[in-house]
């Protein structure tokens, strides 16, 4: 592109290191890329690159539900999910998940993005339901 062009840069096709597959990547163009959606809980890895959204979306639900499981085990303070802040837009199978009767479910990992508990006696709930009412 040329200097003062208007024109945007052309998406990157990358391929995912996991399954092979072949997808668009945006990142470090005009707008954001697809991957911004999600917690922003991966760290970089040259030799890894990036993934396509279906690994992606699988490493990091594995990785903040095993960040769930340390905070319940004492292993972990909560804090960095909490730095995190709450989500903006809560990803189905990271921060909820929707029950048989189809009502969603937000997941520890959720929580601990809020930093304290509601009140509201959620099932995930990791703070032990500190502020629900007796």
């Amino acid at each position: 592109m040329n200097p003062g062009s208007t024109a945007k840069p052309a998406l990157r096709t990358k391929t995912c290191v996991f399954c092979q597959t072949r997808f668009s990547c945006g990142s470090g163009q005009a707008v954001a890329c697809w991957c911004n959606q999600y917690p922003a809980i991966m760290s970089m890895d040259i030799q890894h690159d990036c993934l396509c959204q279906e690994c992606l979306h699988k490493v990091i639900r594995e990785k903040t539900e095993n960040y769930a499981q340390a905070f319940l085990a004492g292993l972990t303070d909560g804090k960095a999910a909490k730095k995190l802040g709450p989500a903006t837009a809560p990803m189905e199978g990271i921060d909820y998940h929707k029950d048989d009767a189809g009502r969603y479910v937000f997941t520890a990992w959720f929580h601990l993005r809020r930093g304290k508990c509601c009140g509201n006696k959620c099932r995930h709930c990791p703070y032990n339901h500190i502020n629900v009412p007796a």
